[in-house]
């Protein structure tokens, strides 16, 4: 999966209000997405005219586990998930694919 933008903050869970998982910023770089659940309301991210409920867990450059906003990756459209990853709605168990 792409990540398009510049700065992109990996967190612990699907909300900008979960901490950090760690202080690397993603910009214009490739990641492996494991899965991804559509955060409802509470998880919505907007930048300019792009938005998303949507959270995909990825493994970053410096090998940190954490999710980011399918907004900020390529290929996928507002309000929808990314194609790739398995989805997994809000109350479902999340069993990811990461080894």
């Amino acid at each position: 999966m792409h990540v398009w933008a510049s700065d992109v903050r990996v967190r612990t869970c699907q909300s900008t209000s979960c901490s950090l998982a760690t202080t690397e910023r993603l910009t214009n770089v490739r990641v492996q997405a494991y899965c991804q659940m559509d955060g409802g309301a509470a998880g919505r991210v907007t930048d300019g005219a792009y938005t998303n409920t949507y959270w995909v867990q990825i493994i970053t450059p410096g090998r940190t586990l954490g999710w980011i906003s399918a907004v900020y990756a390529s290929g996928g459209s507002n309000n929808s998930p990314v194609p790739g990853a398995p989805v997994y709605g809000p109350g479902d168990p999340v069993h990811c694919e990461f080894i």
